[in-house]
């Protein structure tokens, strides 16, 4: 089981998921913006 887990963390971090697929760092996200105490809050 221990070198399973390594195998598996070292695949990680040798060969990442993340750049071969370019919709991993697309997800869909959103923030509060608040430029001037007066104004409402958006939300974008």
């Amino acid at each position: 089981d221990f070198y399973n887990l390594v195998d598996v963390y070292l695949d990680a971090v040798f060969f990442p998921k993340c750049v071969e697929d370019f919709q991993t760092f697309q997800q869909e996200g959103w923030h509060y913006e608040l430029n001037d105490p007066a104004e409402e809050i958006s939300y974008k």
